[in-house]
């Protein structure tokens, strides 16, 4: 994505070393136009809302995602949100690489939380 100062670009890689599959991964990157600087979840958050995003995200990973005892995430206990994500114009992509979330079987998930979702707890510089 190019949206106003921000540009979100996926890099993905794919290796295989003669295992039962191969693997892939995709990282997002982030970068502020105007400086060139990497941003951070917790530069696009308000101070101490990281808890109500975690609630919020692990909410929309359910819906998007199957209930997760009974799907089989490997989530137990704490909801664990994923390293990398994408900033869009119309909010935020997160995605788990293989193995982070679930089984390989169970490929890389992802949710998508609006800026209308969480637009209370983002800074405003975010929501242009």
């Amino acid at each position: 994505a190019n949206e106003g100062n921000i540009l979100s670009m996926s890099v993905a890689a794919w290796a295989n070393t003669g295992g039962a599959h191969g693997n892939g991964v995709c990282f997002y990157l982030n970068f502020d136009k105007r400086t060139g600087d990497t941003i951070s979840l917790l530069k696009i958050l308000k101070p101490e809302t990281i808890d109500e995003l975690v609630a919020r995200a692990k909410q929309q990973f359910v819906k998007e995602n199957g209930d997760i005892k009974e799907t089989g995430w490997f989530f137990e206990g704490e909801f664990i949100m994923p390293r990398t994500f994408s900033v869009g114009k119309g909010g935020l992509l997160f995605l788990y690489q293989p193995y982070e979330a679930g089984p390989y079987m169970m490929g890389m998930p992802q949710f998508f939380l609006s800026w209308k979702q969480i637009k209370d707890i983002v800074r405003e510089e975010y929501l242009k």
